[in-house]
């Protein structure tokens, strides 16, 4: 039978780009499963973090010097250490048990060393993004653009500090679409191409 050869996608979003949207469709597309809020709940059950904490951890430090990537844990380690720890941890394991889509969490840096990957980034224009949040939330446009710079600010803090100032959300990235230009039909429709040209294996 036809069908795709193993890959995983990855997705670097900015806030309010609709990032969650287009990887929730395509992986219904394309048949996998998607892993989004799912990563850190999964990181949280490994270090016994309650489910109403783990939100205000998410792709965020509350630190700024440098400490060593990936470091074995230890007493001095804070909570958004191990919670990281632990989900890069589980974002290597769904790598090589099967093929998903993966949203955040620095999956992209994750497995910037392994193969059959394709890594992309979500943008849009500042007044797009405050809008969709306008809607989404039913809040003002100076709360919504607040918390768009505010949450945009926490993730490049959250992506810098733990990649040690190595990679920024837009390095090493395959594929950069802009929602507003293609909105999320149209970007899952570019996603959905790019993935089987590159892993569909049609039958010998």
């Amino acid at each position: 039978m036809s069908g795709f050869r193993h890959f995983v996608v990855t997705i670097t979003r900015l806030s309010g780009a609709k990032g969650h949207e287009v990887g929730k469709e395509l992986s219904r597309r394309l048949g996998v499963r998607f892993y989004d809020r799912e990563l850190l709940e999964k990181a949280a059950e490994r270090t016994g973090v309650a489910s109403e904490y783990i939100g205000l951890r998410d792709e965020s430090v509350q630190r700024r010097f440098l400490a060593p990537l990936f470091v074995i844990e230890n007493a001095n380690d804070t909570l958004e250490d191990k919670l990281f720890q632990q989900a890069a941890q589980v974002i290597r394991d769904l790598y090589t048990k099967e093929s998903c889509v993966l949203v955040g969490r620095l999956s992209d840096y994750i497995l910037r060393n392994e193969k059959d990957v394709i890594n992309v980034y979500i943008y849009g224009p500042e007044d797009y993004r405050v809008d969709n949040i306008m809607r989404q939330n039913g809040i003002s446009r100076r709360e919504a653009r607040r918390i768009i710079r505010e949450k945009d600010a926490n993730r490049e803090s959250y992506y810098k500090f733990y990649s040690m100032n190595q990679w920024n959300q837009q390095k090493g990235k395959d594929i950069c679409l802009d929602s507003e230009s293609f909105g999320v039909e149209g970007c899952v429709n570019i996603l959905e191409a790019a993935v089987k040209s590159r892993f569909f294996e049609a039958e010998s």
